[in-house]
């Protein structure tokens, strides 16, 4: 009976170990970050690309950033919506002037497919160690020239 009571309320054990497993296959595909291009900035550039907060800031394209030198392309691809959730997440820096693209990184993630409970929804990402993507591909240059 408690396994019926556990298939009918959307939990089935293994369910995570399984979708685990294949976050790690496709990790290993294409997942992580590759940088093609380091832009390095005077000081004056480089500061100028901060939010209000003092981070810096990679827009996503739209009609509000068309002046900014840099933008960033989002795209999801969901494998799984439901009880556990799986996607792929990806993103790129493109320098406007060019249309280069200067970064990439794609991260794959599962959500979910937890016995019912009220605590928050496990969770498993791929890769481990997830980089900040735009101060990986625009650093401020050291020395002034």
């Amino acid at each position: 009976m408690p396994t019926l009571l556990a298939g009918c309320m959307g939990y089935v054990p293994g369910r995570q170990s399984y979708w685990d497993e294949k976050v790690k296959e496709m990790c290993e595909r294409d997942g992580g970050t590759t940088i093609f291009e380091v832009v390095e900035l005077p000081k004056q550039q480089y500061d100028a690309l901060r939010d209000k907060f003092g981070h810096l800031s990679n827009p996503p394209d739209g009609p509000k950033t068309r002046e900014t030198p840099f933008y960033r392309k989002d795209e999801f691809t969901y494998y799984r919506d439901g009880n556990p959730s799986v996607w792929r997440y990806e993103w790129v820096v493109i320098r406007r002037s060019d249309q280069k693209i200067l970064g990439r990184q794609v991260v794959y993630s599962r959500v979910g497919g937890d016995f019912p409970s009220p605590a928050h929804s496990s969770s498993f990402s791929c890769p481990d160690k997830q980089v900040n993507l735009f101060s990986e591909v625009v650093r401020q240059r050291e020395i002034e020239k």
